[in-house]
């Protein structure tokens, strides 16, 4: 057996709390952070990222960071009621629904429900929200039974069911049947393997490229894709049949379906100098071939890269009595963490395909192991990029990336702004305790 050796404490603590406890100053005004959002000066944008009433990048998620809160200081209790309120209030006066777990219905009884068991209440909110949530979700999948195929939004964690599932399995008993009918249609989606012979793709095959904003190769844009990663690909699914199983939500096929997902993954592992990782995604012509030619390691964020898909593994081997899978999960983890940090491709800070969700994820695999060491050492290397980058003088202390502004913008949400760094520097500070907001990442 190998020897394990329990991780040492966060050598940035005092530096990553010292951050989070200035962001958290920053947005506890919910008011005032409105007013503040947005892209400086005289340059303007049409990206979208900024979509007030919503969990991924508006007040329902910025209530996550006070909500984690509430043990430290009571007073996050109103603050995060505060973004709570305003994101009800601005989803009422919304003329279009943003649907799925990062939208504004689905988003905020997730919020609601993280604040409720932190603080207690919220009962008869969420109770109005259940049957809104149940019904979008049940119409997702009313739409892969009449259409097998269509895009990665269908099952995905941002707007599809993947992230729809997590979000009534939290809710427990209330949204059961709902939650057992999402499991269902993942479950076929994903036992729906393909057929060479014929060129039928997988059940998870998504249309279209995985950007909108039509990047990708011209097969990619004309035959579509099989994604990998857990935001948008099959191991979102993975994560959640296996936190179901957990829990002891169980339909028929469950466990048969995991596997066939984890034989994916295990088709198309590829390996370097350091170890095995993954594509983010997958052509036709390689699904086919079953393997792709000239990969390079992609870029170790939440939302494509190995961190993610190591997680989802990792939940599936602990769910399922899995060990082999458990085994993987690490190795490939252990590979990341001797890469080096430079030129790794996280040119951003935030929680999705930044700095902070790598640090965050890593989180999971620091339980005595055979290096915990060496993946301590990556997370306290990336906690002091992370500080390094904090601006005093940005509205929120990072700026958010942008094609149409050269100086980014000031966005304060969860899933690539500042409310999300914040809580990946309390988890590290806190040593990588699990908590219940990165049940929106599929991670808990």
């Amino acid at each position: 057996m190998t020897p394990t050796t329990l991780p040492p404490a966060p050598l940035h603590h005092d530096a990553a709390r010292r951050v989070a406890d200035t962001i958290a100053g920053r947005l506890a005004d919910a008011g005032a952070v409105a007013a503040a959002t947005g892209v400086p000066g005289v340059f303007t944008s049409s990206e979208l990222h900024w979509s007030p009433p919503s969990l991924g990048r508006g007040h329902a998620g910025i209530s996550l960071l006070f909500s984690s809160r509430v043990t430290r200081d009571p007073v996050n209790a109103a603050l995060a009621h505060g973004h709570l309120a305003r994101s009800e209030a601005l989803r009422q006066e919304a003329d279009r629904t943003e649907v799925g777990l990062y939208g504004d219905v689905c988003g905020l009884s997730f919020a609601m429900e993280c604040a409720r068991r932190a603080t207690g209440g919220y009962g008869r909110a969420l109770a109005s929200l259940d049957p809104q949530v149940a019904a979008q979700a049940d119409g997702w999948c009313e739409l892969v039974r009449r259409e097998p195929r269509g895009t990665m939004s269908r099952y995905d964690v941002i707007s599809g069911l993947s992230g729809f599932g997590r979000s009534l399995l939290l809710r427990g008993g209330t949204c059961r049947d709902s939650l057992t009918r999402v499991l269902e249609t993942l479950v076929a989606m994903a036992r729906s393997i393909g057929d060479p012979e014929t060129a039928t793709p997988p059940g998870l095959w998504a249309d279209g490229p995985p950007s909108s904003d039509g990047r990708g190769s011209a097969s990619v844009r004309e035959h579509g894709h099989l994604n990998l990663g857990i935001a948008h690909g099959i191991t979102g699914p993975l994560a959640l049949l296996a936190l179901a199983h957990r829990e002891g939500v169980v339909v028929k096929g469950q466990r048969e379906a995991a596997e066939q997902l984890i034989s994916v993954l295990g088709r198309f592992e590829e390996n370097d100098a350091y170890g095995p990782f993954w594509p983010g995604i997958v052509s036709r012509e390689e699904w086919f071939a079953g393997r792709v030619e000239g990969i390079h390691r992609p870029r170790p964020s939440w939302c494509y890269g190995t961190p993610g898909v190591a997680r989802a593994l990792q939940l599936a081997g602990e769910s399922f009595g899995w060990p082999d899978q458990v085994e993987r999960a690490r190795r490939a983890v252990a590979a990341l963490a001797g890469t080096p940090l430079s030129g790794c491709g996280l040119a951003e800070s935030g929680l999705c395909h930044g700095l902070a969700g790598t640090l965050h994820m890593l989180g999971y695999f620091t339980e005595p192991s055979p290096e915990p060491g060496v993946i301590c050492g990556m997370r306290d290397d990336l906690a002091a990029a992370i500080v390094a980058r904090f601006r005093p003088e940005y509205a929120f202390g990072y700026r958010v990336e942008m094609l149409n502004s050269p100086v980014g913008g000031d966005f304060p949400g969860f899933l690539e702004g500042a409310a999300g760094i914040a809580l990946a520097l309390d988890a590290y500070a806190d040593g990588g305790a699990s908590s219940l907001w990165d049940a929106a990442l599929l991670a808990t």
